[in-house]
């Protein structure tokens, strides 16, 4: 039996009447790369010819699971209040995204909503096998890689308005969208790490071209997270930390 070929990795500028609509701020599709480093060849490419108009940033896996559980986080915490579908007319999902990321933003500039730092303590209890699994991603990069994958530009040097276009972490053993924004500002703020994107439970960071990773701080506040410091393989996340220069969070499910 023969082998079928693999379809060759397709980039779509959006809007395309071929591709199915995802966000406003959504500029490019990328279909089916091969493996991880396809995807972020893809994505570096697209992010360095439009750098001029904001910041990319990349959906990762399970794309209809993100979005499944984006618009129930979106619901639960109200960032679509006061959308009136009848004002605006149901075929103006721009609108609706608009609304969404503005009352996404002006929730998190909100003092009273804020989660700082210290709140994330044990926010998520991980198992030595979760922090087992938190190693092993680094050697299976492949698997945050899906037939589509969405590049969205941003004119803000805010990562968390990604976050703000997707908001997510739905489900009750999840980090919420005001956890989440935490990490995202400690990890760029502290670190100096880039906000690469997020998937249905992966938040990805990047060591920016030429910067020094404080490995070992890292480490620390993901065992500050996920209450875990006695895990029999933090080495190995820290190992996979340092030879990719990535840091993998799972805000839901540990890829299960």
């Amino acid at each position: 039996m023969e082998e079928q070929e693999s379809q060759p990795i397709e980039i779509v500028q959006l809007p395309d009447d071929d591709v199915s609509r995802l966000h406003l701020m959504a500029t490019h599709g990328i279909f089916d790369p091969d493996d991880f480093e396809e995807l972020l060849g893809a994505f570096d490419e697209i992010a360095v010819a439009q750098e001029s108009k904001g910041k990319s940033y990349l959906t990762l896996d399970f794309l209809s699971q993100m979005l499944y559980t984006s618009g129930h986080a979106a619901d639960k915490h109200g960032f679509e209040d006061g959308f009136d579908w009848s004002e605006e007319g149901e075929d103006d999902l721009d609108a609706l995204d608009l609304h969404r990321y503005h009352a996404v933003q002006k929730a998190f500039a909100d003092p009273a909503l804020k989660v700082e730092w210290d709140g994330l303590q044990d926010a998520l209890h991980a198992t030595d096998e979760n922090v087992t699994t938190l190693g092993e991603i680094y050697d299976n990069l492949d698997s945050l890689v899906d037939p589509e994958h969405f590049v969205l530009c941003i004119s803000s040097d805010d990562p968390r308005d990604f976050l703000a276009c997707l908001p997510n972490g739905y489900f009750a053993d999840d980090l919420n969208p005001f956890e989440v924004a935490a990490i995202i500002e400690r990890m760029t703020t502290s670190y100096g790490l880039s906000l690469l994107g997020m998937g249905a439970s992966t938040l990805a960071f990047r060591r920016p071209p030429g910067a020094e990773l404080d490995v070992a701080g890292i480490v620390s506040d993901m065992q500050h997270v996920y209450g875990n410091n006695t895990g029999a393989d933090w080495h190995k996340v820290a190992a996979g930390i340092a030879a990719t220069g990535l840091v993998l969070f799972s805000y839901s499910g540990f890829w299960e």
